[in-house]
């Protein structure tokens, strides 16, 4: 889910089809021609857990490294829970190969030693596709897009990465009755560490024998205070289905034209592969995004009426609705206000964006408080002017996304012998668990988690996790302070900043270059607070 949403805000940050505009001190907006950029390569960071803050600070000293970069023309990037990504664009003239080097080479050195780290040739298009069955399990459905559709994806060339959304993948649990582990007198790292000494293991019985310590000559065993589970992880995303059936999403990045052609031949060489019952289509359309104004813990059951509005204004949409609430749609070019005025009627919807296809205002600041105010007067300011369907803001929610926070209190775990890297680990198990090793699961190996029943948005249940310390189990929250807070949804930063992107969406029939010119006049005009000013698109 993490990485398909990041896609998203990113592709809000920038848009190759895009005409450039400037605006010079007093706010005077100038169009020049449309120049073709030099390469631009993909960096993407993963640290399951992190707040969007936190991984915001990761992409800090990573952008401070890429300055230095031979050729260097713009860096953009978004920070959101759990990922980052940054696209790092080069003036004409650089070689593909020269920039995705300079990328490496200065950005791995600067990526902190607790986070992933992956550079990929960005993007200009998207083939995406979806599968449905009625008799698989969600499972099921997710393992015959990974282990079919996308192998076949990666090897196009032009390919620059491939992903799978919604469905469930398949790992196994190791999970821990605090209690119990602590009348053993062991810790989580102890029991991560046991399980770490064997790379692979053959059953779930195996697991359960794994030996984490002997007292006075008796072995205690993981399955003395936890149980083995094979199952589903946390479902990423919900792809739009008919009553009945599973859907899974599949998405392949391409980099040009001809990637785009032999993607879809690879789609068509995948069928004859697939199991019966089994439907893959490729989706077509106009992507748009919404922005889905529901109360915390809203399922996708609970969204499912929003799908449902768009059925009669636009048959052939396609909707994946992620776990942030976010929804992105496909849907055919020209039902855009079909679209839009149908889910008018849904009071949890904002307005229907277009990416691919609006007028962006770049606002930048360095606090997120006065940077969202003034993107709120930016687009309330442009709303108005004639020619405007809608307008919006990304990257300008200081509060937007609920999450428990977890303070450590390092006098307290100091006092039973504890630091806080030591608090952070069980508050990870608790709420994402911990991969430890992996099983063999038939003809594949999948993930072993460690983890405490789930807790991820229960501030009283983490309260009351169990944590061994000298002195014995002592309750979580006698170590933490923990409190229901909100985060930003997602950051972004454009050269080392931090920017927010008011959107307009043209309404049929208006006239873009005038529109252009009008909009930013009344950008220009609003109030801002000091220090926030306007940039480029």
């Amino acid at each position: 889910m993490r990485a398909l949403v990041l896609l998203g805000l990113l592709a809000a940050c920038r848009s190759p089809a895009q005409p450039a505009a400037s605006v010079d001190a007093r706010g005077d907006v100038a169009v020049d021609a449309r120049v073709e950029p030099g390469p631009t390569i993909g960096l993407r960071l993963a640290r399951p857990g992190a707040s969007a803050v936190d991984m915001e600070r990761a992409l800090s000293p990573v952008e401070a490294a890429l300055r230095s970069a031979p050729g260097l023309a713009r860096v953009e990037g978004a920070a959101a829970a759990g990922a980052a990504r940054l696209e790092v664009t080069f003036r004409p003239g650089t070689t593909a190969a020269d920039a995705g080097r300079s990328v490496a080479d200065l950005a791995r050195p600067a990526v902190p030693q607790e986070m992933t780290v992956e550079v990929v040739p960005a993007a200009r298009w998207d083939l995406r596709f979806t599968l449905r069955s009625d008799r698989l399990s969600p499972i099921e459905a997710r393992e015959i897009i990974e282990r079919i559709v996308l192998p076949r994806l990666a090897r196009v060339p032009g390919v620059a990465e491939t992903s799978a959304c919604g469905g469930a993948r398949r790992e196994a649990h190791v999970i821990l009755d605090a209690a119990r582990l602590v009348a053993a007198g062991l810790g989580l790292r102890d029991v991560t560490a046991a399980l770490a000494r064997t790379a692979l293991y053959a059953s779930p019985e195996e697991l359960g024998a794994v030996r984490a310590a002997t007292r006075a000559g008796v072995p205690l065993r993981v399955s003395d205070f936890a149980r083995i589970e094979v199952g589903g992880a946390p479902s990423d995303c919900w792809v739009a289905s008919p009553a009945g059936m599973v859907g899974v999403g599949g998405r392949a990045a391409v980099a040009d034209v001809g990637a785009l052609v032999a993607g879809d031949a690879a789609l068509e060489g995948a069928r004859p592969e697939l199991p019966a019952g089994v439907a893959i289509e490729r989706v077509p359309g106009t992507s748009l995004r919404l922005t889905v104004r529901a109360p915390a813990g809203t399922r996708p059951p609970e969204l499912a009426r929003i799908v449902a509005a768009l059925r009669d204004a636009a048959p052939a949409t396609v909707a994946w609705i992620y776990g942030s609430g976010e929804i992105e749609l496909l849907a055919p070019a020209g039902s855009v206000d079909a679209v839009a005025r149908a889910l008018a009627q849904v009071p949890m919807v904002g307005p229907v964006r277009t990416p691919d296809d609006e007028i962006r205002i770049a606002v930048a600041g360095a606090d997120l408080e006065p940077l969202a105010a003034a993107a709120d007067a930016v687009r309330a300011a442009v709303a108005s002017v004639p020619g405007v369907a809608a307008a919006g803001t990304v990257g300008a929610s200081p509060r937007a996304a609920p999450r428990v926070d977890v303070r450590p209190d390092a006098a307290a775990l100091a006092r039973v012998g504890l630091r806080p890297p030591d608090l952070d680990d069980y508050v990870a198990a608790a709420r994402e668990g911990i991969p430890a090793a992996r099983l063999r699961d038939g003809d594949r190996d999948i993930a072993v988690v460690v983890r405490f029943p789930d807790a991820r948005d229960d501030p009283s249940a983490l309260a009351r996790l169990a944590v061994p310390a000298r002195g014995g189990a002592i309750p979580l929250a006698s170590l933490a302070q923990i409190a229901a807070d909100a985060e930003p949804r997602e950051i972004l930063h454009r050269d080392g900043e931090r920017v927010a992107l008011v959107w307009v969406r043209a309404a049929g029939g208006a006239d873009r270059r005038a529109l252009v010119f009008a909009v930013w006049g009344a950008a220009s005009s609003a109030r801002r607070p000091a220090g926030v000013r306007l940039l480029g698109p």
